[in-house]
């Protein structure tokens, strides 16, 4: 059963000190592992000591082993589909705890569409990022203080700026550029709204509204980076997403169309169909 998930499920703590600010860090991710198929509304970065657990992001299965990070992204659809003796840290966080508003100055490749969302660290990087983990674990246990969210979010905020030289030096970075010239910032803004918002808004003119320039222009440097324009890659997030509903959860085919902020069945039908020449229905019988 598709479900969207938010952090009071996984830690009990969750928005206890700010609703509006939510944070997590946990050692112990079973608390929160379901076998369904799920859709988060946040950010999460794990770091896996040792055991493994497999996971399908969309069509995509990842394994997440020892000496890795892995990263998801807000709106990402989900599932586990196998942990073994697991023993690691997750941390978790809203858009609003960290809306990333320091992107011209931190770049997170590894939260952008184009990122493998796995990424492998040596002994000495393991050790590093461990140890931010293990920070930021004990601080949100201590006795609350007039300053305690303050200190997470510093805390998370240089992990991010750790990670982000990890993952530039990284194999996987190879699509990602090194300097990031306007257009490539908003490219990659483009994307993170994308991965929030598809859901629910279909046109260009939002996202173009969000970064404060034209439809025009939007189509430009998207054109200029991807080769496809800003609603082909709109669509293809839906359909992935109609995809995945259709295939792994029991949503009849109208509360898929709702769940994706189409008008009607019909309208939906209609679009699913020209994007993959099949209906719904026959696509769930595929």
């Amino acid at each position: 059963m598709y479900r969207p998930v938010s952090m009071d499920l996984h830690h009990a703590n969750f928005g206890k000190n700010s609703p509006q600010e939510p944070f997590l860090v946990t050692d112990d991710i079973y608390h929160g592992v379901t076998p369904d198929l799920i859709r988060p509304q946040f950010y999460s970065i794990s770091i896996c000591i040792s055991g493994h657990y497999i996971v399908r992001i969309y069509d995509k299965e990842y394994k997440f082993e020892g000496g890795q990070v892995m990263f998801f992204r807000p709106n990402e659809m989900h599932q586990m589909l196998e942990i073994d003796d697991f023993k690691g840290y997750l941390i978790s966080f809203s858009p609003e705890f960290f809306t990333l508003k320091t992107a011209n100055s931190i770049n997170l490749p590894f939260f952008s569409e184009e990122a493998n969302p796995v990424m492998p660290l040596d002994e000495e990087q393991e050790k590093l990022t461990l140890n931010y983990f293990k920070a930021l674990h004990k601080k949100d246990k201590s006795l609350d203080t007039p300053h305690k969210m303050e200190v997470i979010r510093g805390l998370l905020h240089a992990l991010l700026f750790e990670l982000n030289a990890i993952y530039g030096n990284s194999p996987s970075s190879h699509l990602l550029p090194e300097v990031f010239g306007r257009r490539e910032k908003l490219y990659y803004e483009f994307t993170r709204l994308l991965s929030l918002h598809f859901g629910s808004e279909h046109t260009v003119k939002f996202y173009a509204d969000q970064l404060h320039i034209s439809p025009g222009y939007l189509g430009e440097l998207v054109k200029e980076k991807t080769g496809q324009s800003p609603l082909t890659l709109i669509h293809q997030k839906i359909t992935l997403e109609a995809k995945s509903l259709l295939k792994n959860t029991d949503e009849t085919v109208e509360q898929v169309a709702y769940l994706l902020n189409f008008p009607d069945v019909a309208s939906f039908s209609r679009f699913f169909k020209n994007k993959t020449g099949i209906s719904p229905a026959e696509y769930r019988c595929t």
